[in-house]
């Protein structure tokens, strides 16, 4: 087997930032001696000066792609040309400057960087490493501010931005969703994000309670329908680049591809996270599958197991007996606490249980081996020794040969990092040891292994085995044939399949993989991995990782082998078994937030829009979200993250619901135009009655009609009907026409 051999994923193309006077620190040195004195940034053959103003932008560039409001006072400003040529993007002030401005075009110069350039090093440069040009830094986009035309400091700002965060955020992203897609294409990684309103509000909405879709997915345990690059706090300016510069060395999988850019606060600190989402992150389209008797067995058994293992570990609170000594001669390997190392053996016999496994009994000559093992694997660290098969390893001169002998022994063995106990839970992970074939994981689910020994020593784990169980499994898979416990594997896996008995596969195998809980979920891996990655099929073993494949409690696979060989018959079948995801124990989940309402009555004018607020305490990183609805979507509608618009007068009621939580608003929509001034003289009369008859029979009327005024019985329509209740107006058989 491998041990902890590491994995680099190179990086091509790679994206820098220019934050200039968002930081104070030392400038980049000038990326053009001949920059022109009086120039802000240079995009081909179009110079942008320090005093321009939006209006001779637009002259040079054209009509903006995007144009929203900017914190700074003026305008949030994106152009582009066929396929993202001529990239700019710009804010401007009160006074109509730009007082922000930057580009992510291939041939953008500015006086202290441009694109292109490599090896900068700065604090205002931020970038990733390209492992295939020599470590170079390649500038791919950058953003500044022009001093001369003034800027508010970095926390006026932001207490700015929180006023109205979401309003902020939607003034903001749709830039930043447009220049991470101009990155994908010009930089050539051609997984751009989609742009989806609902998803958008649902995660302003989280945003405005200090969360985000990562902790919202985590908390839900919903992580396969996110995809997060990075998220974080800190001290900055918000500007898109933030969220730009992820799209190079990051590919979006076309089924999480909605974006899920988002800017907000917690704990007083401004964060941001970038990733995109699927839909049904928040839209919940799956059924529960219930367990077959065999599954709900292997459960049972798991979860005793499980909680017995739990309360033999927690019941002792010192981890060693005797204190380990590894650094010089001579080894003291030390002693584990026998409630730990059966602890952790009844944690893995919880998750054998769940594969239809038998349990391993503990071996005390193993215990004692692996723990000389992790001991001696320690040593040859501090020591120097080359050890290049660490299964293997060299007799070091003052080893004696009882103590070199206690550290070969065993049938088979596992190195790996973390304790006894958090060492099981990496090595079924195999991340890093041996990722693709997982040959650590492998030595744990053996159906013939019988004994155990476990040991650790400054993180160093080691497992022992020795064989010598009979077993008639066929296959031994992970997700387990049965039940895999929620959270052992993380969120995904890769997944794993070992045939036994008799079994084995061709050449012609391949897998289809169906979700039970979704309608018309359904893969196929083939050998050639177009629908998985880290792909390998062999005679024996078939390892494959498909992102989409969560590991959400309470799922349920249904995994087929296809053209599968009986050596014993010279068959060839398919096999088909399922795999559920399920908790071991009963957690009493997150306590249901209180839910406020920042307001419980509203007055809003026909047309227009407002914010409803609804503050979840505790907020941070809560699983729950607020769902909105209105009682009459024809008086007033409302958005999933509380916008209110008024559609026409009436009355409606804005409920929020929040787990057993709900709260209302009563939203009173009112005209701001005089009902029944047809002629828009200020006054109603007859005269108005008589042009709206016109208007409705569609004869010429010399007078400028205001229909906005003409809906005076507010059914939604103008019509006969209209003109009848203003002449009872003016008659007095109605007092008001509101």
């Amino acid at each position: 087997m491998l041990h902890n051999k590491k994995r680099i994923i190179s990086v091509t193309l790679v994206f820098a930032l220019l934050l200039g006077a968002f930081w104070t620190c030392p400038a980049a040195a000038a990326a053009e001696d001949d920059f022109p004195s009086d120039a802000l940034i240079i995009i081909g053959d179009k110079t942008i000066t320090y005093n321009m103003t939006l209006d001779d932008v637009i002259d040079m560039f054209g009509e903006p792609k995007i144009m929203t409001d900017s914190l700074f006072g003026g305008k949030t400003c994106t152009f582009y040309g066929d396929n993202y040529s001529d990239y700019l993007y710009i804010e401007t002030n009160s006074n109509n400057r730009v007082a922000v401005y930057g580009s992510i075009s291939d041939d953008f110069r500015m006086k202290t960087i441009s694109a292109g350039q490599q090896n900068v090093y700065s604090y205002y440069v931020q970038s990733k490493m390209d492992y295939r040009s020599n470590n170079q830094q390649v500038v791919c986009g950058a953003l500044d501010i022009n001093y001369y035309a003034g800027i508010m400091n970095r926390n006026d700002y932001t207490a700015l931005f929180n006023q109205d965060i979401c309003t902020a955020n939607k003034n903001m992203i749709p830039h930043s969703v447009a220049m991470f897609n101009a990155a994908t294409e010009l930089y050539g990684y051609n997984t751009p994000v989609v742009y989806d309103e609902d998803v958008y509000n649902r995660v302003l909405q989280l945003a405005e309670n200090g969360n985000n879709p990562h902790l919202f997915a985590q908390k839900n345990n919903r992580a396969g329908y996110e995809y997060f690059t990075s998220y974080g706090s800190g001290s900055w300016f918000l500007h898109p680049m933030a969220f730009a510069s992820r799209a190079t060395g990051y590919t979006f999988p076309e089924s999480k591809n909605l974006a899920a850019f988002v800017n907000y606060t917690a704990n007083d600190n401004t964060c941001y996270y970038c990733g995109s989402v699927s839909s049904e992150l928040f839209v919940n389209t799956e059924h529960p599958v219930a367990l077959t008797a065999e599954e709900q067995t292997k459960l049972q058994n798991a979860k005793e197991r499980y909680t017995a293992s739990v309360n033999t570990w927690n019941n002792e609170p010192d981890y060693y007996e005797v204190d380990p000594s590894v650094q010089e001669l001579p080894i003291n390997a030390g002693k584990i606490k026998d409630a730990k190392i059966d602890g952790a053996i009844g944690y893995i016999n919880a998750i054998r249980a769940g594969a239809g496994l038998k349990d391993l009994e503990r071996n005390d000559a193993l215990v004692e081996g692996a723990q000389a093992k992790a001991a001696y694997t320690r040593y040859l660290g501090y020591a120097g020794i080359s050890n290049s098969n660490p299964h293997y390893p060299p007799k070091a001169d003052g080893i004696s040969d009882e103590f070199y002998q206690k550290c070969m022994m065993g049938g088979s063995e596992n190195l790996y990092m973390g304790s006894v106990l958090s060492s099981i839970t990496n090595a079924l992970s195999d991340g890093y040891g041996d990722p693709i074939n997982c040959g650590h994981r492998r030595n744990l689910l053996d159906p013939y292994a019988s004994q155990i020994g476990l040991g650790s020593v400054e993180n160093q784990g080691a497992h022992k085995f020795y064989g010598g169980q009979t077993s008639d499994i066929d296959f031994v898979c992970w997700p387990s044939k049965g039940i895999t416990p929620a959270g052992v594997a993380g969120t995904t896996a890769q997944w794993t399949i070992w045939a036994y008995n008799g079994y084995r596969f061709r050449d012609d195998t391949y897998v289809t993989i169906t979700l039970l809980n979704k309608d018309n979920a359904s893969w196929t891996i083939t050998s050639d991995g177009s629908n998985s990655k880290y792909t390998s099929f062999g005679t024996s073993s078939i390892s494959f990782y498909n992102e989409e494949l969560a590991l959400t409690p309470g799922y349920v696979y249904q995994v087929t082998l296809h053209n599968v060989l009986k050596t014993k018959t010279q068959e060839v079948t398919d096999y088909t078994y399922r795999a559920a995801i399920a908790e071991l124990y009963n957690s009493a989940g997150e306590e249901n937030p209180e839910l406020t309402l920042d307001r419980d009555e509203l007055t809003i004018v026909k047309g227009e829009t407002e914010k409803l607020h609804g503050i979840l305490d505790p907020n941070g990183g809560s699983k729950y979200t607020v769902e909105w609805t209105s009682s009459d979507p024809t008086v007033a509608t409302v958005s999933s993250c509380g916008e209110v618009t008024a559609v026409r007068r009436g009355r409606a009621v804005i409920t929020a619901v929040c787990g057993t939580e709900e709260k209302e608003c009563v939203v009173n929509v009112i005209s701001n135009v005089l009902l029944g001034d047809i002629d828009g003289d200020g006054d109603v009369s007859i005269n108005d009655v008589t042009c709206l008859q016109k208007y409705l029979a569609q004869y010429k009327v010399n007078a400028e009609i205001t229909l906005d005024n003409a809906d005076t019985n507010n059914d939604g329509h103008i019509d006969i009907n209209d003109a009848t209740t203003i002449q009872r107006y003016l008659v007095g058989f109605i007092s008001s026409l509101e």
